[in-house]
């Protein structure tokens, strides 16, 4: 049985625990709703993107290097994760996965520090990259990009794929494995196949380097839209996470709260016969006299 002090000491910690943890959540939030009004139209994006590939015939995209590729190993497998903490169980999932995912031969970049943390706890080979700034994370997409493209050109990958968790709401949130490259064209097919061709369409550049641009801007938009749903996911899993936890800070509070005043009732008690004692004793004696 704790002491009176003691008891006291624990309540008013968790109290201060407990303002913190309404920072936070508070914080987090206001991130989550600046994020949310931060949301482009890609509506417009996709309609000139699926109609320039419409002018192509599927024939001529099917032969090209970022399209296809017969040799899909080794491949490198991207986790997206956090440099900030308070998200559960979340970041131990992610790796996981990828880990799942990953053959021998294979490379495994983790975008994050509290992943590589995880992954060096299991003394796993990986490259770290920065994790996600919701201010800044168009460039850090473009970076992830110019590296794989790289890496793919060189030959020392010959596919790409990327885990990352995906926003439905605040309290719900999946994990998501996407194809990179060769570049997912299926993605946008329904979308192409439904453009209607007007005419033949002259290039004057190379049919090769009018795809590798439209390849760079399909990856962008797509490492776009999975960088800015991973991040809210990441602000939606740290807010239950905090939520949770304030929760169990309140059952542990009740239990001490209980606790302090039965040990404060029975101090009183013990006080308050202590008194009756003294006192009826004090009258015997003045009886006896």
């Amino acid at each position: 049985m704790y002491s009176l002090a003691q008891l006291k000491y624990d309540l008013d910690f968790n109290k201060s625990m407990d303002d913190i943890i309404h920072v936070l959540k508070m914080s987090t939030s206001l991130q989550l709703r600046q994020l949310q009004r931060t949301r482009w139209s890609e509506q417009g994006f996709l309609q000139a993107f699926c109609d320039a590939f419409s002018l192509i015939k599927i024939e001529q995209l099917q032969q090209h290097q970022f399209i296809f590729r017969q040799q899909l190993s080794p491949k490198a497998v991207v986790v997206v994760t956090s440099d900030d903490g308070f998200l559960g169980d979340l970041i131990l999932n992610l790796v996981d996965i990828g880990l799942a995912e990953k053959n021998a031969e294979d490379v495994l970049i983790v975008i994050g520090q509290k992943g590589a943390n995880y992954l060096s706890s299991l003394k796993k080979s990986y490259l770290r990259m920065p994790g996600i700034n919701e201010k800044t994370y168009v460039r850090d997409v473009r970076k992830l990009r110019k590296y794989l493209i790289s890496q793919y050109l060189q030959g020392k990958i010959n596919q790409a794929v990327i885990i990352y968790a995906d926003f439905s709401s605040i309290s719900s949130r999946d994990i998501k494995f996407d194809k990179l490259l060769p570049f997912p064209i299926n993605d946008f097919w329904r979308r192409i196949k439904e453009v209607k061709r007007s005419g033949e369409l002259l290039i004057e550049s190379s049919l090769k380097a009018v795809v590798n641009e439209m390849v760079v801007l399909g990856l962008d938009f797509k490492l776009r839209e999975i960088a800015y749903s991973s991040k809210l996911a990441e602000f939606s899993a740290r807010i239950m996470h905090l939520e949770n936890s304030y929760q169990e800070l309140l059952k542990h509070n009740q239990k001490l709260s209980i606790d302090y005043f039965k040990i404060l009732h029975n101090l009183s008690d013990q006080q308050l016969r202590e008194s009756l004692s003294v006192r009826l004793s004090q009258e015997r004696n003045i009886i006896n006299s």
